[in-house]
């Protein structure tokens, strides 16, 4: 029975409503299994070492060994064949000065007019006699002289010019002649034995110094 009224209807619909897909069917199973698994690792790992290490290592060693010469106030005190010199002696040569005899002074003829006879440096600790111009008592001469009236520029002394010695000399009793030496402005060294009988506590060589000695080898 049941049979025959299903083929009825399917007649039915395939002549007139065309409901082909209507048709009960009787079990219908529709499993929609929609597995979608979206695994996404995204695994950004920034590791940013930024080691900067600036080593500026500037090593300027400047080494600027001018061997000194040492100090001394004798020459027991030196080594090596030095000698104890002192601060106020003349500078050495290697060579002795250079020979030049005197153009003044004593028998010789006088200087021309506007010139007059004095001592004249070498070098070395050498000296001669010879004309020079005659100081201008308007200009003066160099720092330490005065212009004297016979033209000659001469140190100022202790005796006559009021200069003041220094602590380690004393003002001798008697001016420098006129052609004399007189770099010391008339100024004597004091004698000592040890440096107490200095009023600067420095005896050098056996006189008063405003400083110590120094040891220098022979001038080539």
């Amino acid at each position: 029975m049941h049979h025959l009224l299903r083929l009825a209807i399917l007649a039915l619909c395939i002549t007139s409503l065309g409901c082909a897909g209507r048709v009960p069917t009787g079990e219908g199973e529709g499993e929609g299994e929609g597995e979608g698994e979206g695994e996404g690792e995204g695994e950004g790992e920034g590791e940013g070492e930024g080691e900067g290490e600036g080593e500026g290592e500037g090593e300027g060693e400047g080494e600027g060994e001018g061997e000194g010469e040492d100090n001394c106030r004798a020459t027991a005190d030196c080594d090596n064949g030095a000698s104890c010199v002192h601060p106020d002696a003349e500078a050495s040569c290697g060579i002795g000065p250079p020979n030049i005899d005197d153009s003044c002074g004593g028998d010789l003829p006088a200087c021309a007019a506007g010139t007059v006879c004095d001592v004249v440096e070498d070098g070395c600790g050498g000296r001669h006699l010879g004309c020079v111009a005659a100081c201008d008592p308007e200009v003066g001469c160099l720092q330490g002289e005065v212009c004297r009236a016979d033209g000659r520029c001469e140190a100022a002394t202790c005796q006559t010019d009021e200069f003041v010695c220094p602590a380690h000399r004393v003002c001798a009793a008697v001016a420098p002649g006129d052609l004399d030496d007189d770099r010391f402005h008339g100024c004597d060294p004091v004698v000592c034995a040890v440096d107490a009988d200095c009023v600067t506590d420095i005896c050098v060589n056996g006189t008063c110094s405003s400083i110590e000695g120094t040891c220098q080898l022979p001038r080539p």
